[in-house]
């Protein structure tokens, strides 16, 4: 765990963290930080306080750590975050205020977690993603209107979920979809 005698110097673009938790304000201090990689940590809560003072952030890599959950405007203190990998991970739900505040997002990867449904429209502030990735969840259902918003998306992946249907309303409004990868699910006849 990163103890509060962490101290960055203010320059630094990259980082590449491996520890064993992130507390609130850990990470205050670093707002010209640009690319932050914690992949393969023992993170298992993020909150709307535990990314405070990334302003500037435009990529978080936050793969294969233990997060069950995130709480709340989590991304709200990266306004400028363009690409967010929560792959490998046990999420389970996607709320409508957890992308508060990170329009600016492109690529959405969550893939391999523990999703049972895709939502009336946990996505719609994401007006300039393209790419969203749900492979291998336990997607089963995937509401109405799920994607409406999302008139940039160019690829959605849903491959390896346990969709048994989809009709024209799951996707609707989807103008700019290029890629629709729905192989190995449990479609029926």
């Amino acid at each position: 765990m990163i103890d509060a005698t962490f101290t960055l110097h203010r320059l630094i673009l990259y980082l590449y963290l491996v520890f064993k938790g992130l507390e609130p304000g850990n990470l205050e201090r670093q707002n010209d930080l640009i690319d932050l990689e914690l992949e393969g940590n023992l993170i298992s809560t993020l909150d709307e306080k535990s990314l405070r003072g990334l302003g500037n952030l435009k990529k978080l890599n936050l793969a294969s750590n233990n997060l069950e959950s995130l709480i709340g405007p989590t991304f709200q203190s990266c306004p400028k975050l363009q690409y967010l990998d929560l792959s490998n991970n046990r999420l389970t739900d996607l709320s409508f205020e957890l992308f508060n505040n990170v329009d600016r997002l492109q690529v959405l990867i969550l893939k391999d977690n523990s999703f049972k449904e895709v939502p009336y429209k946990p996505f719609g502030q994401l007006r300039h993603l393209s790419i969203l990735d749900l492979e291998d969840n336990s997607i089963e259902d995937v509401r109405n209107k799920a994607f409406e918003d999302l008139t940039r998306l160019t690829s959605l992946n849903l491959k390896g979920c346990k969709i048994r249907s989809l009709n024209a309303y799951d996707v609707k409004g989807l103008d700019s979809l290029k890629i629709l990868d729905i192989g190995n699910n449990q479609f029926s006849g």
